[in-house]
This record gives C-alpha cells, sequence and structure tokens, in this order.
C-alpha cells in the first residue's frame, strides 16, 4: 500500500498504524469483490426465479418439510420465525439505543442505518418483482409479496452485524467464532421455519440470505472505506 502513500504520509504513521491502515484497505479491496460478486449471483439468481427454474425444486422441498409437520414442531418453528420478525424490530432499537449510551455513535449509526435501510430494501425488491406468496397448505396467512424473504435477509443483516459487532468490540478471535456460528445456526433455522409455515419457498429463503450477505458486506464496506479515508484525512493535514 505504501506506493499509494505520499512520504509525508509514512513518515507520519508509526509502524503500528501502517500496518492497521494496509489492512484495512485489503478489507476494502476484498469487500469490494465479494460485495460485487454476491450482487451479481442475486441479480442472476433471480432471472431463475422469475423464469420459473426454480419451482419444481422449490415445490418438492416445500412439501418434504411439510411431511414433517407436527403440532410440537409447528410451535418451534413458529417461535423461530418470531427470531426473525418482530423480535428483530424490537431488539434493534434496544441495541441500537444501548450503543448511543456506550458512546458507540459510529456503530450505532452502522447498526441502525444496516438495519433500517435493508428493510426498506427488501419491501422496495419484493414490490418492484411481486413475486406470489407459495399456495400450498400454509400455516400462516401473509399479505405482502415473497421473494426474496424478508426475514431470511432481515435475520441475515441483523445476526450478522451482531456478529461483526463482536468482533469489533472484542478482537477474540474464539469469541467472535462462537457469535458468527451461532449467528448462522440462527440464520439457517429461521429460514428454515418460513419454508416449514408455507410463507416461503425455498428459492425466497435463499434469495433473502444472499440479499442480506450483499448489503451486509456493503454497509461494513462503506463504513471501513470512510473510516479509512477519514484517517489518512486528519494524518495529513498534521
Amino acid at each position: 500500500m505504501k506506493r499509494f502513500l505520499s512520504k509525508r504520509v509514512q513518515r507520519i504513521l508509526t509502524p503500528i498504524q501502517m500496518q492497521e491502515y494496509s489492512l484495512i484497505f485489503v478489507e476494502i479491496i476484498v469487500g469490494m469483490f465479494v460485495s460485487i460478486s454476491s450482487f451479481i449471483y442475486f441479480i442472476t439468481f433471480t432471472e431463475d426465479v422469475l423464469a420459473k427454474q426454480k419451482l419444481f425444486t422449490d415445490t418438492v422441498i416445500s412439501q418434504s418439510i411439510y411431511s414433517l409437520r407436527t403440532p410440537e414442531l409447528t410451535s418451534v418453528m413458529q417461535f423461530l420465525s418470531f427470531l426473525g420478525g418482530e423480535f428483530i424490530l424490537f431488539a434493534s432499537v434496544v441495541i441500537t439505543v444501548a450503543l448511543l449510551l456506550k458512546g458507540c455513535k459510529r456503530e450505532a449509526g452502522l447498526f441502525s442505518f444496516a438495519i433500517l435501510f435493508g428493510f426498506f430494501l427488501n419491501n422496495i425488491i419484493k414490490y418492484l418483482l411481486k413475486v406470489p406468496r407459495p399456495t400450498i397448505d400454509p400455516l400462516v396467512i401473509e399479505s405482502f409479496y415473497s421473494f426474496p424473504s424478508g426475514h431470511a435477509m432481515s435475520s441475515f443483516i441483523f445476526y450478522g452485524i451482531l456478529a461483526y459487532l463482536v468482533f469489533h468490540f472484542t478482537r477474540k478471535k474464539r469469541i467472535s467464532l462462537i457469535a458468527t456460528l451461532l449467528s448462522l445456526t440462527i440464520i439457517f433455522l429461521i429460514g428454515l421455519s418460513r419454508v416449514y409455515l408455507g410463507v416461503h419457498y425455498r428459492s425466497d429463503v435463499l434469495a433473502g440470505f444472499v440479499a442480506g450477505f450483499w448489503w451486509l458486506v456493503t454497509v461494513i464496506l462503506v463504513d471501513k472505506t470512510v473510516f479509512f479515508y477519514q484517517g489518512f484525512k486528519s494524518v495529513s493535514k498534521r
């Protein structure tokens, strides 16, 4: 990264700062690649869904999952679905307020921006594509469009950014790994619950995961880019 910096900036930065900014620079480059790749994949996947190339597989998978239904399992799935819906709205407000009270304005802004605009983005995509809900024996009635799954997308953003913040605040690999694995497990189960309840096809859920992943990566990428720019801007003024 040194070739991109002026000699004056290089003299001001300590070796530790150079290492930190070099790592952030690499993260930005990798983040750009991942963001663009996941966006392209979402577009390609969406085109297949609109062309109904996924419908047969979706129907077969849904019917297989429906065959597992029991009253007890339905209660569990309804709770998991709750963790990807109303719970996220409530928890997001609590976490944002807690971060603000702790003086973590940047993190609070990042968190609330990711959740709020992710929600609006999901609804805009649904409205534009107008993909209907499954009609095969749903256990819950939903009125809005189906693709991509709002629960899947919101849960990926919410639990994903929580795992990111755990690493951001602790910098401990073991704790961060546990938080990431726990988040991914919850995200997967929430997606499964939406298919089980008959309100989404498998493709809706997968698209929600991809869209949520893309938005999460993009928000973090923008945050790191702004931090990188502001850091060098402040250094260059010394």
